[in-house]
C-alpha cells in the first residue's frame, strides 16, 4: 500500500512537471507568435480564423479581438482595393479558401502573392505562404504572411537605377559620337574658306571675298547652333533642366528668335513673317519655348532654298495654344516623316546649301514640348515644304 502511494505521488509530480513543461512551451509559443516579424494567420477546418498575430494587425488595422471569429474571406475581402475586389467577388474568393482547405496537403504548401491597402490607406504588397496543420484528423490552416513592399520597391528603385545608368552610357556615346563626328566637319568648312578668304584678299578679289565670308559666317552660326544643341540635349538627358513656366507673349518670343536668326534666312535671301497675334500670351518656360522656336525656325531655313519663306503663326482653342512654323522648302520623305521624333530614328539630312546638323534639335523640341503638358507633330509634301506645329497651355492677357 505504502509503494502504490508513492508511486501514485511520484505520477502526480511527473504529470505536474509535464504541464508546466507544455505551459512554458505555450508561452514560448505565444510569445514568438505575437513577436514574429512575418504576419501568422490560425484558422479551424471551415476558414474561421481562431488566432491572429501583432503584425498582422499593426498592417491591417484589424485588431485580433475582431478578427478572431469570423471567416478569413470576409476580413481579406474587406482590404483589397476595388479593382481586385472586381477581380475577386466576395462568394469567389470564399470559394477559393473552402476549395484550399479541401485539397491542400501538407507535403505541398501554397504560395500566393497579393495585395491590400493597409490601416493608413497604403498599399502593402504581400506573399502567402499557407501550410495545413493536421490535429485530431481535423485540418487547420497556418498562413504566413511576408511584406513584399519594401522588397518591390527595391526592385523598382534598382530598375530605374539600371535604366538611368543606360540612357547616361547612351548619352555619352552619342556625344561622343557627334563631337567626333559632326562638329569636326564643320570647323573644316570654316578653317577651309579662311584660307581661300586670305588668299582672295591678298589677291583684292572682291567678289571671291564676300563668298567665302557668307560661307564662314553661315558655317559658323549652324557650328554654333549644333554646339548648343548638343549641350542642351546632354543637359536635359542628365536631368540638369527644370520646367518652370510664367506666364509671356508668344509674339515677343518670336520676335527675339527671328533676330536671332535673321543673318541666316538673309543669307540664303528667305523672308520670315510672324504673324502672331500680339496680344497672344501663353503658360510656359522661356527658356525652352525659345529652344524650341529656335531650332524649328532654323531647320525651316536649313531646309528652304534660296529666296524662300517662313511663316510663322498660331491659333488658340479653349485650352490650349497651337504655334506652326510653315515653309515652302524641299520638304520631308514620307518613310522619314513617321519616325521624324522617334530617339532611335536621329536623322541627319543635310540642308539645301549643304549645312550640317545632328539631328538632336527635333528630340530636344519633342522632350521640352512635352515636358510643358503639350504635343508636336509634323505634316509635309516631299519638294513642296512642310509645317511644324506644337501646342502649350494658354496664358493670360496682361
Amino acid at each position: 500500500m505504502k509503494a502504490t502511494c508513492q508511486k501514485l505521488a511520484e505520477r502526480i509530480q511527473e504529470i505536474e512537471k509535464e504541464l508546466v513543461h507544455e505551459k512554458e512551451i505555450g508561452l514560448k509559443f505565444r510569445s514568438v507568435f505575437e513577436n514574429s516579424v512575418e504576419g501568422i494567420i490560425l484558422t479551424d477546418d471551415e476558414g474561421t480564423v481562431t488566432d491572429w498575430n501583432k503584425f498582422i494587425a499593426g498592417k491591417t488595422g484589424i485588431t485580433q479581438e475582431y478578427a478572431i471569429g469570423r471567416k478569413l474571406w470576409d476580413l481579406q475581402y474587406n482590404l483589397l482595393s476595388d479593382d481586385w475586389k472586381a477581380m475577386f467577388p466576395a462568394e469567389k474568393l470564399k470559394q477559393i479558401w473552402l476549395n484550399l482547405l479541401e485539397t491542400i496537403s501538407e507535403d505541398k504548401p501554397v504560395s500566393n502573392e497579393g495585395q491590400y491597402f493597409g490601416k493608413n490607406g497604403q498599399l502593402i504588397l504581400i506573399e502567402d505562404v499557407v501550410s495545413p496543420i493536421i490535429v485530431n484528423n481535423k485540418k487547420y490552416l497556418c498562413i504566413i504572411q511576408r511584406d513584399l513592399t519594401k522588397r518591390r520597391n527595391a526592385e523598382i528603385a534598382l530598375k530605374e537605377s539600371e535604366e538611368k545608368l543606360k540612357q547616361l552610357n547612351i548619352t555619352k556615346d552619342k556625344l561622343f559620337s557627334i563631337i567626333a563626328h559632326d562638329l569636326k566637319s564643320p570647323f573644316n568648312t570654316i578653317t577651309g574658306y579662311s584660307q581661300l578668304l586670305k588668299k582672295s584678299i591678298r589677291e583684292k578679289d572682291t567678289a571671291a571675298s564676300d563668298k567665302y565670308l557668307e560661307a564662314i559666317i553661315s558655317s559658323s552660326q549652324n557650328t554654333f547652333r549644333l554646339l548648343n544643341n548638343l549641350l542642351t540635349w546632354a543637359r536635359n538627358e542628365v536631368g540638369m533642366i527644370t520646367c518652370n513656366p510664367v506666364n509671356i507673349s508668344l509674339y515677343k518670343i518670336a520676335e527675339e528668335v527671328n533676330d536671332l536668326l535673321i543673318s541666316s534666312a538673309m543669307l540664303k535671301e528667305i523672308s520670315i513673317n510672324n504673324r502672331i497675334n500680339e496680344n497672344i500670351f501663353i503658360y510656359a518656360d522661356e527658356n525652352m519655348l525659345k529652344t524650341i522656336m529656335n531650332n524649328l525656325i532654323a531647320n525651316a531655313i536649313k531646309y528652304t532654298s534660296r529666296g524662300g519663306k517662313i511663316i510663322i503663326e498660331s491659333k488658340q482653342s479653349d485650352y490650349e495654344t497651337i504655334i506652326a512654323v510653315t515653309d515652302n522648302g524641299i520638304g520631308i520623305k514620307p518613310e522619314k516623316l513617321k519616325n521624324l521624333f522617334d530617339n532611335s530614328c536621329i536623322h541627319t539630312t543635310r540642308g539645301t546649301e549643304e549645312e550640317g546638323g545632328t539631328g538632336l534639335g527635333l528630340l530636344i523640341c519633342k522632350e521640352f514640348v512635352e515636358k510643358q503638358g503639350g504635343n508636336i507633330a509634323a505634316e509635309s509634301e516631299f519638294g513642296k515644304g512642310s509645317k511644324f506645329w506644337f501646342s502649350l497651355p494658354l496664358g493670360t492677357n496682361q
